[in-house]
C-alpha cells in the first residue's frame, strides 16, 4: 500500500478529484499488490491530521459540484 499527497507535488487535481478545492486534506490510498483480488487501486481519503484520522471519500465521478467538496470539508 501506498498513501500520496497531490496537494504536496502541486497537483491541481489527481484521478479526477479537484486538488484546489481539497488541498492538503486529500490523500490517495493505492493498493499496489493484493493477493487475492485486483492490484493498482486507488481509493481518495479525506484526511484529519489534527486527530490523524482518514474518512473514505465518494468516487469522484460521484462528486458532481464545489458544493459537494466543500460540505466534505465541514
Amino acid at each position: 500500500m501506498a498513501l500520496f499527497s497531490p496537494a504536496a507535488a502541486a497537483m491541481e487535481s489527481f484521478k479526477g478529484y479537484n486538488i484546489n478545492i481539497l488541498g492538503d486534506k486529500f490523500r490517495s490510498l493505492e493498493i499496489i499488490v493484493n493477493r487475492d483480488g485486483e492490484p493498482n487501486i486507488n481509493i481518495g481519503l479525506l484526511f484529519e491530521g489534527q486527530v490523524g484520522t482518514f474518512k473514505e471519500l465518494p468516487r469522484a465521478k460521484e462528486l458532481i459540484t464545489e458544493q459537494d467538496y466543500l460540505k466534505l470539508l465541514q
